[in-house]
């Protein structure tokens, strides 16, 4: 049997003043009632009630455990209303990564109103251009680009981006304009990648099969914000083919 359930039936019927008076007041039959006061008076070995056909008596047993088991019973309810008010406001430290670009974009200019709904949360934001281990650097929640490594983490797609191959008017008119991904292999690429040197762009090729080109350039970020405020640079020197959204 439930001991705190059984302890709050107890208390029930001491304030009823009847083992009746408790069972209509918990919408309980009057032999589930009697149950779990017999079985308290069982569990601790002792006679908790006295009993006449007029009313009902506390011994020094019941008196002990009647006064404990309320103050039991208030911490119980003083909890419940904790957490349950907890589920409804958010309150602590949230600690969040995203690219730079998209966190600079997207999610920076929302803060504000974010943290003014939620006065009780705080949050730390990390901009960054590379793989986050969630676990290890203590990230609560991430927003991720791209192809999502087999995990336990949970994960919702939020949408989709399309990325398509752009170039500066100037640089196409010094070096051509490719007429297919293959091309790409012989012009000057802005690179973002995780690793110095060359990257990959995937190409979605016509019968819907995926194409992949090791891209190369004179310039390496591993910032994808930096990257941009490169590409805005239009002197003749500037590397001209990038990945854009």
């Amino acid at each position: 049997m439930d001991q705190l359930s059984a302890m709050a039936t107890f208390v029930n019927v001491v304030e009823a003043g009847s083992l009746s008076g408790a069972a209509r007041a918990a919408h309980a039959s009057l032999t589930s009632v009697s149950r779990q006061v017999a079985w308290l008076e069982a569990h601790y070995g002792t006679q908790l009630l006295l009993r006449t056909t007029r009313r009902l008596a506390l011994t020094d047993a019941g008196r002990l455990l009647y006064d404990r088991v309320k103050t039991i019973l208030s911490e119980v309810r003083e909890i419940d209303a904790a957490l349950s008010s907890s589920q409804h406001q958010l309150t602590g430290r949230l600690r969040m990564s995203a690219p730079s670009l998209m966190g600079r974009l997207l999610i920076a200019p929302v803060l504000p109103d974010f943290l003014r709904r939620h006065p009780q949360l705080s949050l730390d934001l990390l901009l960054l251009d590379r793989p986050v281990d969630l676990l290890a650097e203590d990230i609560h929640v991430a927003l991720r680009i791209g192809r999502l490594p087999d995990s336990q983490l949970i994960a919702h797609r939020l949408g989709e981006l399309t990325m398509v191959v752009c170039a500066a008017p100037d640089y196409l008119d010094r070096r051509g304009e490719p007429q297919s991904p293959r091309e790409l292999v012989r012009h000057d690429c802005l690179v973002f990648s995780d690793t110095p040197g060359a990257a990959v762009w995937r190409f979605r090729v016509r019968d819907g099969a995926e194409q992949k080109i090791h891209v190369s350039g004179r310039l390496w970020i591993n910032s994808l914000d930096s990257l941009v405020l490169a590409l805005q640079q239009r002197d003749s020197a500037s590397p001209g083919c990038h990945p854009g959204r």
